[in-house]
């Protein structure tokens, strides 16, 4: 033996013990780590290591040998293949390793039973590769060779099988393999004429396996044919594509096969995920000559086997179905939006088999279904290219849709948040349908949104008799006044959500809610018996009455439907404003003679529902009111004299007068209401006692109860300051939300300067000074010295964001009952300072948008006001409340400062503020991910919660002002080219702006908490990056090319959501397109994606540059990038920014450099932009 052989045999023997040694789980880790290295070196740099390979993969060899031999050659030919010049030599060579493996595949393995998938897999993989890499110009024959191979035995066979279905995966995607764009389609355009021939060789090997399987002579065959019917199912399945012509699936039976499959247990679900995926493809205009007849076939057949299978399942025991009835349902709804286009008026009869077997889905107890089943409805009946899109046979499906979906809704309704809901959903498969409430919650909605257009759709076709079914629905409620003994009760011993009297009030008020809407005026005004329908329903709901508070909270919502009939009857419009009088007094019996004050909650929450009802009866009916306004005005004095009524619901009539008033259109009278209705509160608001405490800590504290006051006539008249302060604010703030959004048509302009002028201006300027002075209190009870004057024993709670939000959603006395004494106590205080602060808030916003220019935005104090109050001691403002003063002050603010205020005034409060938030964002997420390992209380991890919560709330309303403010620069249908209007050229003009607008945007898509404001980022800055020129973008390179490129990809890793996946390779497309050839970040940034390798990333980049428009550039983004999305599903981000890591941010350098500028700031702006801007009057 030669001293080579000596050194290949060591070589050989070395593998095998490493080999041994990184399968055997045993092995330490450090010899594992070794043996690693010694293969990976083996793979990379052994010149002859393909001579090595048929030993190993020799079948007496064990498995992993075995295995890892066809690694060894999936490697040579994937990776070292395509980079081998083409010589005579190197061809030979090629020709001899496929020649070797097609004789391996023939005779040199295991038989289809003994031997491992993955191996059969593996060398599926390499000859497929082979085939891509040689056929046909190295090796004419590679592609008939495979073929072959299913006549040479069962093993062999399958091995085909798996190679066809790895070559058609590897073509239907442009980025499956390494395989350049040009060398597929060249490949999908020589692979054509072969098809037939293929599915021929499938057709025959189905109808062979299938009668073998059938037959079960013995147990060997049946398992063999088992097997191959599974491979072969996935093998036709992979060739579903729009690259080949679907009529080849018609021709060859491959359709028939499918459905032939659905009715055998054991292939139900994949035959029938194959049909989906066959019907949810767009096969284009080149193949849609003979799809009519094709579809309609194939829809015949579908209605017929569904309606087969449907009839064979057990009503009472529908869950062993349910996943694939599901399924069933998901192929009918692919077929409505993909195929039903092809049908026209002649295939009628098929259509209308089509949807009475819909019709059957529809009754299905699954709420999953049911809501497949109402998209393929919507889906006919809105859409007018259909033939039959409004085709009289439809006709016959109206009376029982609607009765089904009013079952559904009354089924399905319940509250998630509540603790009995698992054991609840009763009518439905919850065990199977969801996997959390969340889950369920976002269904439930999608089912009543597709539910509520169902009906539109369907009321608009025949209005009366929608009418007359919901009236009829809503009748039968008003006989359940009260419900049954053994119903579901509440703690307060009334119905409950759960109750199948609250059940059926809250649907057929909800389904006549529905129909009432969809009614047009014209129709209505058309047709009197939709009027007499209404009368009867109204002169039932004025006799009715209910001794239970929630039945009477549904009730009262009728009272908004009958608009059409107030149109008309102006009897019937005081006769609804009569009742809802008397139903804002509504007590149960069992509550008669308590105090107004103590009345439960639910009865509280059934009077404030008929004050909302009455507002809206008189937004609706303005016109009509003002004659009554003071026969109102009586009333609503009458009851408050009496105690009959709580401040709130007095604000409430305040409100409903005010959109009474606004008829007049007369500035001077409604000033003179407005007048009557505030002087008397201004002016007490105004009492120096009130200022005092306004403008004190200590007294403030003294009045919300966190220090004692021992003199017991002071607590009780700093206690009633305190709810009378509220009151005050509450009423004004609430008065001024009631403004019209037309003013010009209002009355509301002045004469001589023709500016608009509220009449609310007055009011709000004679109280802004004190509240100025309230922020600026409240503000200081949260920093050091505010926290300082708490005694310690409390001091830990005023601060406890849990707290607050712990019980909230489930109502006061929950609460109380859930906490200590103690923290009850300091959860009201807190949550009476947080609804203070926001109060005041509201009003100095409101002031921005309802004051005169000339008093409010030409004061040269203003500056100093705002710096002093609003801004004041922001450091110490914790994220709810930076949500707080965003929401109810700053988008006012933001939204209508003057022009001439943009590049001074705003621009310099802009900066600073949109730094400080990027930071607030950047910190609070960081805190949470640090704190998400760690072992803590109960009460932590709800503080933790929580803060997410209040995190997700912030980022909403800072991406809800930007994305108004770029409202101009949408581009739509109707407007390709949009203009920029004031606030949009002010934003997109200021380079710095944009900087730090969109490193916002990427520290809120980076921390994904809330999928609904990344895609408002992403869409913001879809806007802009498009609104702008080449010249103009060329200064963004490094900010959207690196940093926004890098964010939308860490987004993309982190999330499952479709709509937000879809919205980020959008964007990522444009960027893409725009900054490719400027710079190379976005390659790079590409290649250190695990998934993606720089051969990869280049194929696509020349795919991507020869692409044709935006739609074939998106399909390669998408395609690229489909792999990644949720790879990281739920991974915390805490990445460092891309500028970051390559130098000193200088924005962040910028706001570090105002910090250091104060000691002791009292607002977030600093000195340097003080002193500029105190000149700017």
């Amino acid at each position: 033996m030669n001293n080579n052989q000596q050194q290949q045999d060591q070589i050989f023997q070395n593998l095998l013990q490493a080999i041994h040694i990184i399968h055997n789980s045993s092995s330490p880790q450090q010899q594992r780590l070794e043996a690693q290295q010694f293969v990976e070196n083996f793979k990379t740099n052994q010149p002859n290591k393909i001579d090595f390979c048929w030993t190993f993969i020799n079948n007496n060899q064990p498995e992993e040998v075995r295995h890892f031999g066809l690694q060894i050659i999936h490697h040579i030919v994937s990776r070292e293949w395509p980079t081998i010049p083409s010589t005579y030599q190197s061809t030979q060579a090629k020709i001899k390793v496929a020649q070797t493996l097609l004789d391996y595949a023939a005779s040199g393995t295991k038989h289809m039973l003994e031997e491992k998938s993955f191996i059969k897999e593996k060398l599926a993989s390499i000859l497929s590769i082979i085939t891509e890499l040689t056929w046909p110009s190295v090796i004419p024959d590679m592609l008939e060779n495979i073929v072959k191979l299913t006549g040479m035995g069962e093993t062999q066979r399958e091995i085909a099988i798996i190679t066809l279905r790895s070559l058609a995966q590897d073509l239907t995607s442009d980025f499956a393999t390494d395989m350049p764009p040009n060398k597929r389609r060249d490949l999908i355009e020589k692979l054509q004429p072969k098809i037939p021939d293929i599915f021929t060789m499938a057709f025959q090997l189905f109808d062979t396996s299938f009668g073998i399987y059938k037959s079960k002579n013995d147990q060997k065959s049946y398992t063999i044919n088992q097997k191959l019917l599974r491979s072969l199912i996935d093998m036709s399945m992979a060739f579903v594509s729009d690259w080949l012509d679907p009529a080849h699936f018609f021709n060859h039976n491959i359709i028939d096969i499918w459905i032939s499959l659905m009715h055998v247990e054991e292939f139900k679900m994949d035959s029938s995920h194959c049909l989906t995926e066959f019907v949810d493809v767009s096969w284009g205009s080149k193949k849609e000559l003979n799809m009519a007849n094709h579809m309609s076939i194939l829809l015949a057949k579908l209605c017929e086997n569904a309606r087969i299978i449907l009839g064979k399942a057990n009503p009472d025991n529908l869950e062993d179905e349910y996943e694939f009835h599901k399924v069933l349902s998901k192929l009918f709804v692919a077929f409505s939006q993909k195929q039903l286009k092809y049908l026209s008026e002649k295939h009628t009869e098929i259509v209308d088999n089509f949807l009475t077997v819909v019709l059957e889905f529809d009754k299905h107890p699954s709420l999953v279904i049911f809501n497949d089943t109402l998209v393929i409805w919507n889906g006919i009946f809105s859409n007018p290219k259909l033939p039959f899109c409004n085709a009289p046979f439809l006709a016959k499906y109206f009376e029982p849709l609607l009765q089904v979906t009013r079952l559904k809704i009354t089924k399905e309704i319940g509250n998630p948040d509540v603790e009995r809901f698992e054991s609840n959903l009763t009518h439905q498969l919850c065990l199977i349908d969801f996997e959390d409430k969340k889950e369920y919650y976002q269904l439930h909605g999608s089912m009543r949104s597709q539910a509520r257009s169902l009906v539109q759709h369907i009321t608009h076709r025949v209005p009366f008799d929608s009418v007359k079914f919901a009236t009829l629905q809503v009748t039968e409620a008003l006989k359940t006044n009260a419900p049954n003994p053994k119903d579901d009760k509440g703690p307060n011993g009334y119905c409950s959500v759960f109750s199948d009297a609250y059940l059926l009030w809250e649907s057929s008020t909800t389904f006549y809610e529905w129909v009432i809407e969809s009614v047009s005026n014209d129709k209505a005004s058309g047709d009197e018996r939709i009027i007499e329908a209404e009368m009867y329903l109204l002169d039932i709901c004025l006799k009715f009455s209910t001794d239970d508070p929630l039945i009477q909270t549904v009730f009262v919502r009728l009272f908004k439907s009958f608009s059409h009939l107030n149109r008309r009857n102006k009897n019937s419009l005081m006769a609804i404003a009569e009742n809802l009088f008397k139903q804002m007094q509504f007590r149960p019996s069992k509550e008669v003679g308590k105090a107004v004050e103590d009345l439960t909650e639910d009865t509280s929450s059934a009077r404030q529902k008929a004050h909302t009802t009455f507002i809206s009866l008189c937004q609706s009916n303005a016109k009509d009111l003002p004659q009554f306004l003071k026969e109102f005005v009586n009333l609503a004095e009458q009851l408050w004299s009496k105690k009959e009524i709580l401040s709130n619901e007095l604000i409430l009539m305040y409100e409903a007068f005010v959109v009474i008033s606004n008829e007049w259109k007369d500035f001077n009278q409604q000033k003179q209401f407005l007048d009557y209705l505030l002087s008397p509160l201004i002016n007490e608001l105004n009492s120096n006692l009130y200022k005092e405490v306004m403008n004190s800590v200590p007294l403030l504290y003294q009045a919300c109860g966190i220090l004692n006051e021992e003199n017991q006539e002071k607590k009780a008249k700093l206690e009633d300051i305190k709810s009378r302060i509220f009151h005050i604010l509450t009423t004004i703030t609430s008065l001024a939300d009631r403004m019209p959004e037309n003013p010009q048509d209002m009355g509301m302009v002045d004469p001589l300067s023709k500016q608009v002028k509220y009449p609310i201006s007055t009011f709000i300027l004679e109280v802004l000074p004190n509240i100025l002075g309230l922020v600026r209190t409240i503000h200081m009870c949260y920093t050091v010295e505010g926290q300082n004057l708490v005694p310690q024993q409390v001091r830990k709670y005023i601060l406890h964001i849990g707290i607050d939000e712990q019980y909230m959603a489930r109502g006061d006395a929950f609460v109380q009952s859930k906490v200590s004494s103690e923290q009850y106590t300091i959860h009201r205080i807190h949550y009476y300072l947080t609804n203070l602060r926001r109060l005041c808030y509201l009003l100095i916003g409101q002031a921005c948008k309802y004051c005169d220019k000339e008093l409010f935005w030409a004061n040269p104090s203003l500056f100093q006001m705002l710096t002093d109050s609003v801004f004041s001691f922001i450091e110490f403002i914790g994220i709810r409340d930076l949500s707080l003063m965003m929401l109810n002050f700053f988008q006012n603010f933001f939204e209508n400062i003057p022009e001439e205020l943009h590049n001074t005034l705003l621009l310099n409060i802009l900066k600073p503020l949109l730094s400080l938030l990027a930071s607030r964002i950047e910190t609070a997420q960081a805190e949470i991910c640090d704190k998400a390992g760690q072992t803590i209380g109960d009460e932590g991890v709800l503080d933790e919660i929580v803060k997410e919560k209040h995190l997700k709330e912030l980022s909403s309303v800072v991406v809800n002002i930007i994305l108004r403010a770029t409202n101009s620069i949408r581009i739509s249908k109707d407007n390709l080219k949009p203009k920029a209007d004031v606030i949009c050229t002010f934003i997109i003009g200021n380079s710095d702006l944009v900087g730090l607008i969109v490193m916002l945007f990427c520290k809120i898509i980076a921390v994904m908490l809330d999928p609904t404001s990344v895609v408002k980022c992403v869409m913001i800055c879809d806007r802009i990056i498009r609104f702008m020129s080449n010249n103009q973008l060329g200064a963004y390179t490094n900010l959207f090319a690196g940093e926004l490129f890098y964010s939308l990809l860490r987004s993309l890793m982190t999330t499952v959501d479709e709509q937000l996946q879809d919205s980020i390779i959008s964007l990522t497309t444009f960027i893409y397109g725009c900054f490719r050839k400027k710079t190379n970040t976005m390659r790079d940034i590409l290649t250190q994606v695990p998934t993606l390798t720089p051969q990869k990333v280049k194929h696509f980049d020349d795919a991507f540059g020869k692409a044709n428009d935006e739609k074939d550039k998106k399909k390669k983004v998408k395609t690229l990038l489909s792999t990644i999305c949720g790879m990281q599903k739920g991974a915390p981000s805490k990445s460092k920014s891309l500028l970051s890591l390559t130098g000193t941010n200088p924005i962040q350098q910028q706001s570090n450099d105002k910090k250091k500028g104060s000691k002791k700031p009292t607002s977030f702006l600093d000195n340097a932009t003080v002193a500029e801007l105190q000149g700017l009057f």
